[in-house]
């Protein structure tokens, strides 16, 4: 893994795990009504995936188990389709799927604590 890719997957972790964080237990109707929650996550999970959009072919080739193409998509919704952000995907997004991706991601750059 070239220092580019891994400074990529070091950028997309932290902003997983932000999202993970700033979400918290709350749900869509929570974050919804809370505007700083909802920019926060937005945002999180936006920059995650605009640093997946940089990771090399090789390097998505090589850890095909993440879900590179849902990650990107996400990214391109939150920007290109703001006005339309599905609050309820934006919270599930954070909630069931960044923590495996924090994972996989933990594994990749072998600081996995398990």
């Amino acid at each position: 893994m070239n220092d580019v890719d891994r400074s990529l997957l070091e950028d997309m972790l932290a902003y997983a795990a932000d999202a993970i964080m700033l979400l918290g237990d709350r749900d869509a109707a929570e974050v919804a009504a809370d505007m700083r929650t909802h920019y926060a996550v937005i945002r999180a999970v936006e920059v995650g995936g605009e640093a997946a959009s940089k990771v090399s072919v090789d390097l998505r080739a090589d850890l095909a188990a993440v879900q590179w193409r849902k990650a990107i998509g996400m990214r391109h919704v939150l920007i290109h389709d703001y006005n339309r952000v599905n609050v309820g995907l934006l919270v599930e997004t954070a909630r069931d799927h960044s923590p495996q991706l924090v994972r996989q991601l933990q594994t990749a750059l072998g600081d996995n604590p398990e």
